[in-house]
């Protein structure tokens, strides 16, 4: 029941995964009911903390503790009994469990979190014009660019010779497809949405939403060709490789903005232990 529940929870994500070490057999029934679950902190482990919230497992005679893990020695703490289950993507499991990685499936789902976008000005409508382009991927081997060769696969393209691969880091991928230097980019949905936040003809769309009459981001008035991150994800040390997205924006009418004479990101409370992945827009006006 347990497992019913959370993985319609954890929709997103792939699978469910259990370490197989065995617990001392002396061990107490309430300690048989104790639970550690283990976590990055990605977006996608959200569906975990709403479980806990829910109370699906007090529902089930449990007792949650979360852990906290790093992405570099995740799968090893699972095989060593750091934490009792977690959910992952499948893929990245499936080499480390053949080399005899002490884990086993428990449960899944997975309704589809990855993408391949073209721009919106782009001619490609369908798979079968991917051919001859350029992919840009953060990664060789990651779960978008299997996703990317198994659909290229599947409509008779061959991904390893008519196909050219790019990596680039995941914040950097739209800027890619922005400037032509990739034709498509293959990522996972939650990062396509950070992404768009970033792209300057989504900032454009995103500020006719914001209010009416029109407004305009003084940063980006202030400073049209300057790269400059506000959010930078725990995933892979993001804030470390600069990979990161510029999602925080002051917007300002037109009159206030033209009144503007200072916009800056300031990134240092971005380096303090346990800060925040966002990190702090600032603006002077001569009002």
């Amino acid at each position: 029941m347990l497992i019913a529940k959370l993985t319609t929870a954890v929709a997103i994500s792939s699978l469910l995964f259990a370490g197989c070490s065995k617990k001392n057999s002396g061990s107490s029934a309430a300690e048989s009911n104790k639970i550690r679950v283990g976590y990055i902190g990605l977006t996608c482990e959200a569906p975990i903390f709403s479980a806990v919230e829910k109370g699906f497992f007090k529902e089930e005679g449990l007792d949650v503790s979360l852990v906290k893990c790093e992405w570099a020695n995740y799968k090893d703490v699972l095989a060593l009994g750091g934490f009792d289950i977690t959910h992952h993507l499948v893929m990245y499991f499936l080499k480390p469990i053949e080399q005899g990685l002490d884990v086993k499936f428990t449960g899944g789902i997975h309704r589809g979190c990855l993408r391949v976008q073209a721009g919106t000005r782009s001619d490609i409508h369908t798979v079968k014009d991917l051919r001859g382009k350029r992919i840009g991927v953060p990664g060789m081997g990651t779960p978008p660019f299997i996703f990317a060769n198994r659909v290229l696969g599947a409509n008779g393209i061959d991904a390893g010779k008519e196909i050219t691969w790019r990596v680039f880091p995941a914040g950097e991928l739209g800027l890619g497809l922005d400037r032509s230097w990739l034709s498509t980019i293959g990522l996972a949905s939650v990062w396509l949405l950070l992404m768009l936040a970033y792209s300057p003809w989504a900032d454009r769309l995103a500020t006719r939403w914001v209010a009416e009459p029109p407004t305009l981001d003084v940063f980006r008035a202030l400073h049209p060709d300057l790269v400059q991150y506000t959010y930078w994800d725990y995933f892979r040390n993001a804030f470390e490789h600069n990979w990161g997205w510029r999602i925080d924006h002051i917007l300002a009418t037109a009159p206030l903005a033209a009144a503007c004479r200072t916009a800056e990101v300031d990134v240092v409370p971005r380096q303090g232990a346990n800060a925040s992945d966002h990190t702090i827009v600032w603006a002077e006006f001569d009002c």
